[in-house]
């Protein structure tokens, strides 16, 4: 890429929305309601128009040769039968523009995305408070790579992993982060199941809400580890204080996390109240900042 992200934001972004809307009304008029189609169908644009590819065939061929099975999967299932029309916007527009597109889809607020989004607004300050420079830098949950694409815009040399446990929505983040670094690796897979090994010196996670701590999914191993930490945990019925935890334990020494909880996790009572009171004690918490309601499109 000759400009920078920032730079290609600048320069491209504010094409995005119509071009992206214009694309889906063209699938819809096609038939074509997929979630993730009018993503897909830019990005196939894009790497049509970037390889000079014009016939179908060879554009699948290519696919194939060149990407993961479960990519080509992804992609196929949501373009279906609208590889010529994929060809054709390709030729539509420029190779920056089309980046844009699939770097700035407006995924955002999409209601069936639910709790694979995390809302720009938290992300803009998660990494406001990270100030991330050159450091090994996680995203916990990575969902559909927002966190990701904004922090590689603010700082492209730092290292960067993502885990995230859904198909669909890794491959989205696999796109768009792949794109823009050749510094970033996401991993499909819970975020319980995480090497314990792999430490990083600036964390992010917006965890799915809601999953009790039976529910949990992780190695045993893994959660005997967070178990360790603070006991108390095995009897808490919500899962928030697994997820919290294991950022503590995958991060550096003086490595600093952003983690975005739901309200409960600062006032619900009985054993609760204990955990709260040893996480403070241990000197975990920097800061506590309530948000607004109606950020996230899937909760009030």
């Amino acid at each position: 890429m000759n400009v920078s992200v920032k730079e290609l934001k600048e320069k491209e972004g504010l094409k995005v929305e119509e071009i992206s809307w214009n694309i889906s009304n063209r699938m819809r008029e096609l038939g074509n309601i997929s979630v993730y189609g009018g993503f897909c169908l830019a990005y196939v644009a894009y790497l049509s128009l970037k390889n000079k590819i014009n016939d179908v065939y060879q554009l699948i061929e290519y696919m194939e040769l060149t990407f993961s099975v479960e990519r080509v999967s992804f992609i196929k299932g949501n373009i279906e039968n609208l590889w010529n029309v994929a060809i054709e916007i390709g030729e539509a527009y420029s190779e920056e523009t089309l980046l844009a597109v699939v770097l700035w889809w407006p995924l955002q607020g999409n209601k069936f995305m639910g709790e694979c989004e995390t809302p720009l607004s938290v992300v803009k300050l998660a990494n406001e408070i990270l100030q991330i420079s050159n450091d090994k830098t996680a995203d916990f949950c990575s969902g559909i790579g927002t966190f990701l694409v904004n922090a590689i815009e603010r700082n492209p040399e730092s290292q960067f992993y993502g885990v995230e446990i859904v198909t669909e929505v890794k491959e989205v983040a696999e796109i768009r982060t792949e794109l823009i670094s050749d510094q970033v690796k996401i991993e499909q897979k819970s975020v319980l199941d995480i090497d314990d090994n792999l430490m990083f010196d600036k964390i992010f996670c917006d965890y799915p809400w809601g999953i009790r701590a039976k529910e949990s999914i992780g190695n045993n191993e893994e959660l005997e580890v967070i178990y360790n930490v603070i006991p108390e945990v095995q009897k808490a019925a919500a899962g928030d204080w697994v997820f919290i935890i294991n950022v503590m334990n995958h991060l550096n020494k003086n490595g600093k996390a952003v983690v975005s909880v739901s309200n409960g996790v600062t006032w619900n009572g009985g054993i609760n109240t204990v955990i709260r009171e040893k996480f403070v004690k241990k000197g975990f918490v920097e800061a506590v900042i309530a948000l607004p309601s109606n950020l996230y499109s899937n909760t009030g």
